[in-house]
């Protein structure tokens, strides 16, 4: 009996730590399962995240796709877009070159039909210019031969003048010597009739010398009156040529009428 109780003593002292073993491990076991839950539970939501990043990714790269689509597509359209702007651009310089050529096509064409109307206009006054010249050199021979002629003829009436201030004062000195006469008589010539008549008529071409000329025979027949008044006499006269009356006639119409 004390055997048995040695032995139960025993068994149960080696029961004791197997079983707190057991139970360490169920409890390990059960930490394992909540630990492989939780790596299980991890893995899912890994996977899910994973699911979720791929899907992305494949967003992303579906729409990098579109995205390159599109750039590739812009970028054709782009090209040719450039090319048709290059091809206009080409054109535009074509034109304007031509049009820059046509300028100055035209503006050659018209410098020279300027200066070809220049030209003529230069001719033209040049000619006009020459016509002017030789008409102001023949009208200045004309006016110089035209101051000769009046210059001959002012030098003839100043000798026309000079001989008959000569007789003029001859006349006057034979009136004073008439005057001088003792029995107070007066006899005129027919040269010195001649001779007042031609002063009265003023044949002198100057208007001026001929109003001297008939201011001279005024005074002397205003001599000769008074000699007539004088002397009382009369004067004898010598019968005049048949000539025009002048206003010397009217002069000696008091001498004549005496006689």
């Amino acid at each position: 009996m004390a055997v048995k109780s040695s032995k139960k003593k025993r068994t149960g002292a080696a029961a004791g730590p197997v079983a707190q073993s057991i139970a360490e491990m169920k409890e390990a076991m059960l930490q394992i399962g909540s630990v492989m839950q939780e790596a299980a539970t991890e893995a899912r939501r890994a996977e899910g995240i994973r699911q979720v990043i791929g899907d992305t990714v494949a967003g992303l790269e579906a729409k990098l796709r579109e995205r390159r689509l599109l750039a590739e597509e812009s970028e054709t359209k782009l090209s040719i877009r450039i090319h048709e702007l290059q091809e206009e651009l080409t054109k535009q310089e074509d034109l304007v070159k031509r049009r820059e050529r046509e300028i100055q096509e035209s503006r050659v064409q018209s410098e020279d039909t300027r200066t070809a109307v220049l030209g003529a206009q230069l001719k033209e006054q040049g000619e006009r210019l020459r016509q002017k010249e030789a008409a102001l050199r023949a009208q200045q021979e004309s006016s110089a031969a035209r101051i000769r002629d009046l210059e001959e003829q002012i030098g003839k009436t100043a000798e026309f003048l000079e001989s008959r201030d000569a007789e003029i004062e001859t006349l006057r000195a034979k009136l004073d010597e008439l005057q001088s006469l003792a029995d107070g008589s007066v006899t005129l010539t027919e040269e010195n009739v001649v001779l007042l008549e031609e002063v009265a008529r003023g044949s002198e071409p100057e208007h001026s010398q001929r109003d001297e000329s008939e201011a001279r025979g005024l005074r002397i027949g205003q001599s000769m009156r008074q000699i007539v008044t004088r002397s009382g006499n009369t004067a004898q006269p010598v019968p005049a040529p048949d000539r025009k009356k002048s206003r010397w006639a009217s002069l000696l119409a008091p001498v004549k009428k005496g006689s």
